[in-house]
């Protein structure tokens, strides 16, 4: 039997997953075809780990973390022994890049795309009202208005609906001022 082609591989739709949730990598995001290879004899290179969380392969039963220019095969990924974890204090957007090869040949350099859906909204702990005197500002700040978001903080906005019906609304050095 002689090894002709290489793998081709190929990246079908990026990785969805819920915040600090585990995915199962088996095939439905990454397909890798080599027709003269048994799915055994093509390995995965690992050329940069997840930028938001952590590649693992399940070997019985136990989670080898997966890092830069660790392997792994075809066969143990339609297996679904691979797999994807968040973690929560990195970001919602995040990327991979593995390369495949049969031992002869190497596919190009794959970059996969991570992307992290919340199930938790921000939530309003403390919604008090802002005093100003006639002629004056005041600052709205965590003493007057505090957001808590337990998976996104960084990725809150606050989305004004009804402005001041006196006085003027305004961010200075990144702080909202009511004049």
């Amino acid at each position: 039997v002689f090894n002709r082609q290489g793998p081709l591989f190929y990246v079908l739709a990026p990785i969805i997953v819920e915040y600090t949730s585990l995915y199962v990598i088996n095939g439905t995001v990454i397909r890798i075809v080599d027709v003269d290879t048994p799915p055994k004899s093509v390995s995965i290179m690992v050329k940069e780990s997840p930028s938001n969380g952590y590649l693992y392969k399940t070997v019985s039963g136990e989670d080898l973390e997966l890092r830069d220019n660790s392997l792994f095969t075809l066969e143990d990924m339609l297996n679904g022994k691979i797999h994807y974890k968040h973690v929560s204090d990195k970001s919602f957007y995040g990327e991979m890049r593995l390369v495949a090869s049969d031992g002869q040949y190497q596919s190009d350099v794959a970059t996969i795309a991570i992307n992290v859906i919340s199930s938790f909204g921000p939530e309003i702990v403390k919604n008090e009202p802002l005093i100003v005197k006639r002629g004056g500002e005041a600052l709205l700040d965590n003493k007057v208005l505090q957001i808590h978001d337990d998976d996104s903080p960084q990725s809150v906005s606050v989305k004004i609906l009804d402005g001041p019906y006196q006085g003027l609304l305004t961010i200075e050095n990144d702080n909202l001022v009511l004049f």
